[in-house]
């Protein structure tokens, strides 16, 4: 069989946060329109360069700012108090709202800590058209956000398997175009349940898809179904598969398999052994294309310069791992794994059962609390004052005795009006502190 690396996403952050910069620099006026653009073709330029050196072939997931959005903006769900004939400053007022305007709701995206602009969609789109930094490069995968997630993820107002649909058509058109590159669509809702207004929603969607375009489909979170993955398959898309599923059907007999081998969020290195033997049954004619299971961009880009045990792999490492897992299973080798570092822990014992209830009150008698204490049990809220007093800090407008001096004032002003308002349990929850990441 051929065997392939492929990366479904790779991190557009940049190893020193490149794009944040870049980004932030925009929308504080500092970095002008053209110099801005400049500067995103080479970080894009980048992102594609690394991955090619590290797995021979590039992803364009390039997105500014979130996946979802961008795509509801390629197709032209922009409402007028949105729309600005800069696209960039389009997707800048529906992720942080105008002076007269609401951004568009901002949730969580499945079981992450990342979230997304829930998109509007009230017609149906007619055409998909790439923004400035979404122009495809041939030679490429090209990422968008599969119709059926689009309108999974979206407030739509109409028929949603009508809106799928329009989609759907729009992307095939745009597809058509293409050149020199390979279509990817993120379907991420096929690994949750679907319910039968879900598949018709996903028959809308991939009702018109032409068996010549061959898209590859990610699902990135879970599997999808027997019957989801079959509707696909039939229709000529390449479904996102794990190794141990790919001699079930609708997988058996593909002549093009894209198989999950390794975690995408995990930041540890993974097991070589259970891929082996799961592909070792894959037919000699099939194309193979192994990847991991979600897009790297949920990990630090790499380990380069940290100080961590054996074992961890972040983006760089992963992506460079699955070539040597290719390289591998061409020459039926075994690959050198690093194994994470495993702490000893002392075995746990006999559970000791908890002290009885009047030797526990009598351990908190001192603290004179009542029958139902009343607590906000949270941080302060951090004031004005207190940022400014941290700016003075860092500008070398005060010194740190002052500082410390002006801290102790504010705490015992918030314990004075806790007591004030009758509270059992004060708190304080440090709320000098800029965040409790940067002083872990």
């Amino acid at each position: 069989m051929s065997v392939k690396p492929h990366l479904l996403g790779y991190p557009r952050i940049g190893p020193n946060r490149e794009l944040k910069w870049a980004l932030e620099g925009r929308w504080s006026g500092k970095t002008p329109r053209d110099e801005f653009g400049a500067r995103i073709k080479q970080l894009k330029q980048d992102h594609l360069d690394e991955q090619r050196r590290l797995v021979g072939s590039a992803t364009d997931d390039y997105f500014l700012y979130d996946q979802t959005l961008e795509t509801a903006v390629m197709l032209e769900a922009v409402p007028s108090w949105a729309h600005d004939e800069d696209p960039f400053v389009s997707v800048s007022n529906l992720a942080r709202g105008t002076p007269d305007h609401e951004a568009w709701e901002m949730t969580k995206w499945f079981d992450t800590n990342y979230h997304y602009v829930v998109p509007e969609l009230t017609d149906q789109p007619t055409k998909l058209t790439p923004l400035p930094w979404r122009e495809p490069v041939n030679g490429t995968t090209w990422v968008v956000l599969g119709p059926f997630s689009l309108v999974k993820l979206s407030r739509v107002a109409g028929d949603p398997a009508a809106i799928a649909q329009s989609a759907g058509r729009a992307l095939w058109e745009l597809a058509a175009k293409f050149t020199d590159v390979q279509l990817q669509l993120d379907e991420p809702w096929l690994g949750l349940e679907l319910d039968n207004s879900d598949r018709a929603i996903l028959e809308a969607a991939y009702g018109e898809l032409p068996q010549s375009l061959r898209p590859l489909v990610t699902v990135q979170f879970g599997s999808a179904d027997a019957a989801a993955a079959a509707l696909l398959g039939d229709a000529g898309a390449i479904v996102q598969t794990e190794p141990e599923r790919v001699s079930e059907q609708p997988w058996h007999g593909r002549d093009r398999l894209l198989v999950a081998v390794m975690d995408g969020r995990s930041v540890w290195s993974d097991p070589y052994e259970p891929v082996a033997v799961s592909l070792a049954d894959v037919p000699e004619a099939a194309d193979v294309l192994v990847v991991p299971s979600t897009s790297l961009m949920f990990l630090p880009v790499t380990t380069e310069g940290e100080d961590l045990p054996d074992g961890f792999q972040f983006a760089r490492e992963k992506a460079a791992a699955l070539t040597t897992w290719v390289k591998a299973l061409q020459e039926r080798a075994h690959p050198a794994t690093p194994a994470p570092s495993v702490p000893e822990f002392p075995s746990i014992g006999e559970v000791e059962p908890r002290a009885p209830r009047e030797e526990r009150r009598a351990a908190q008698a001192d603290l004179d609390l009542p029958p139902f204490p009343a607590t906000t049990t949270g941080s302060l809220p951090q004031t004005a004052e207190v940022r400014r007093l941290r700016v003075s800090l860092r500008r070398g407008e005060i010194d740190q005795r002052r500082y410390d001096d002006e801290i102790d004032r504010l705490i015992t002003d918030a314990v004075r009006w806790q007591e004030e308002a009758g509270l059992d349990v004060l708190v304080h929850g440090e709320f000098e502190r800029t965040d409790m990441v940067e002083f872990f």
